[in-house]
């Protein structure tokens, strides 16, 4: 199993695996508790794996992040976590046919 790499938004490195944007459907999971109203930010969901990297500073999260991003061993946490909240932000304020935005970024 191999995944492409493309450009993605905001300059953030985004992987292809068998067609499907693997940080689209990261962030996509991480905002479904923001859509349901159990929150109002991703990283307060405390079943999150974003919140989990975050609070707690797993390292196979943060991994996680890591790999989601496609970014190298040597980016620090703080380059990632900013790069990810990005990606949430970003895919968060979308609206599409069948799902409004998570929230706004007003």
């Amino acid at each position: 199993m191999t995944a492409t790499e493309c450009s993605g938004p905001s300059d953030l490195r985004v992987f292809y695996w068998k067609g499907v944007a693997v940080a689209a459907v990261a962030a996509y999971i991480e905002l479904n508790p923001v859509r349901a109203g159990l929150c109002a930010d991703p990283k307060d969901y405390r079943y999150c794996g974003y919140a989990e990297a975050l609070a707690k500073g797993c390292p196979l999260a943060r991994q996680g992040i890591r790999t989601i991003l496609g970014q190298p061993e040597t980016s620090s946490w703080n380059e990632l976590s900013s790069q990810y909240r990005k990606l949430l932000f970003i895919k968060g304020s979308c609206q599409s046919p069948n799902k409004a935005p998570a929230f706004d970024l007003l």
